[in-house]
């Protein structure tokens, strides 16, 4: 393991070395100097300990960063306690002087010691940029072998000590449907391997390396298991041919693209003209479980679907396919005429968009549509427990009218945040 300790000229770092020899981790000092830090660029680094002020802090780990994307970078404060303490987001975990004279620096030190023997963390250069379901990624990649639960444990540890997610909702729940389903792997003698990558918009966690003999409902059990179907921001998508189950993370969505044409994304009002809880509508209505089977068919048929595509052009048809059935489904119901609409022309975009530099991205966001419709129709039809039965409206027309604007290829301006349910 290359461990690297940066600190300012003249400051005793002693313990540190001495509590490091213990754990068998022999250190590379170096200056935590702009200069000095910058002829590190190509080296190696799994863990660099950056020891001094707040600004020497801040400045080395801004500087580190962008070259070592996969380090664990941990601030070491000269300060006696926590209080008051500026910690960079590029950072993964900190630690101050007082740790050095008890046992909770080994500790620590032991956590980073055993992500780096767990993960294969290097920069990976994909050779078509995408990951395993055609989505295009960053060209970076950390890998997780879990052998046992205190592997699995490892993946909380990493993340936990990723402050970027202590900012995005629901981050916590998308770890813990991963660690789910790992855990289940593990009961049924699988040595699944987790690979966590992300893109401008997403942070994935795919779940690889499950034996191809496995029962035909597998996959969809695990699903069911892990219970990521009732989230909201955390989606998933499996494909049996390969062995793999993605979970993904939304991140805060703010996307312009610098197109000759201009479309302003319109913010809808609700549509209902009250607020209808879904227990009374149901009641007054009088739908059974009859009246949503064809949605629930039009779902199983589109993952079948989409098992073996991987041209964005073919997947635009299954998804257009999926979106026509579901509104002339949702057209048997009453009172969601203006959903229907909305469904039926994202529909017609998808069948006749040409292909475009955004498409993949536009598929992407097809599927959180569809995620969002099956959250829906849990919430108001099987659940029941949705407060407005129209909570969902508003909000998908706006996602439509987005998807469209990508696959026409147009500048899209969003003054607010896109927040897809």
């Amino acid at each position: 393991m290359q461990f690297y300790i940066f600190c300012q000229t003249g400051y005793d770092f002693s313990r540190v070395t001495t509590k490091l020899k213990t754990l068998g981790i022999r250190a590379t000092l170096h200056e935590a100097a702009l200069q000095s830090v910058s002829s590190l660029r190509r080296a190696r680094i799994d863990v660099a300990l950056i020891i001094g002020d707040d600004r020497t802090i801040a400045t080395t780990v801004k500087f580190l960063r962008p070259s070592h994307l996969d380090a664990i970078i941990v601030c070491a404060f000269d300060k006696e306690n926590s209080v008051n303490l500026i910690i960079p987001e590029e950072a993964n975990d900190y630690v101050t002087k007082e740790a050095f004279l008890d046992d909770s620096f080994t500790l620590k030190a032991q956590t980073w010691l055993e992500l780096t023997r767990l993960r294969v963390a290097e920069a990976i250069e994909l050779a078509d940029g995408k990951n395993a379901f055609g989505v295009k990624v960053w060209d970076r990649r950390v890998r997780f072998k879990i052998q046992n639960e205190q592997s699995l444990e490892l993946i909380w540890e990493y993340f936990l000590n990723d402050r970027r997610f202590e900012q995005i909702k629901h981050a916590a729940s998308w770890v813990q449907v991963c660690y789910t389903i790992c855990a289940k792997l593990l009961n049924e003698k699988i040595v699944p391997i987790v690979v966590f990558e992300e893109n401008d918009d997403y942070f994935f966690l795919t779940i690889t390396n499950i034996d191809d003999d496995v029962a035909p409902t597998f996959y969809d059990d695990l699903i069911e298991y892990s219970g990521v179907e009732k989230l909201r921001f955390v989606g998933h998508i499996y494909k049996k041919s390969k062995g793999v189950i993605s979970i993904h993370l939304r991140k805060k969505i703010t996307l312009v693209q610098d197109k000759p044409k201009t479309t302003h994304v319109k913010l809808y009002p609700s549509t209902g003209l009250q607020i209808d809880k879904a227990t009374d509508y149901i009641k007054e209505c009088g739908i059974c479980a009859d009246d949503l089977r064809e949605l629930r068919e039009l779902e199983l048929e589109l993952k079948e679907s989409l098992e073996a595509i991987e041209e964005n052009s073919k997947k635009a048809l299954i998804y257009a396919d999926f979106f026509a059935g579901y509104a002339a489904a949702i057209g048997h119901l009453l009172e969601f005429e203006e959903l229907q609409k909305a469904i039926d022309s994202l529909a017609c975009a998808l069948a006749t968009g040409a292909e475009c530099a955004a498409y993949d991205k536009a598929i992407y966001f097809a599927e959180t549509v569809r995620e969002d419709l099956s959250l829906w129709l849990n919430h108001v039809f099987i659940l029941q427990d949705a407060q407005n039965i129209h909570y969902l409206d508003a909000s998908l027309m706006g996602s439509c009218d987005y998807i469209k604007a990508l696959i026409g290829g147009e500048h899209i301006d969003v003054n607010t945040e896109l927040e897809l349910f």
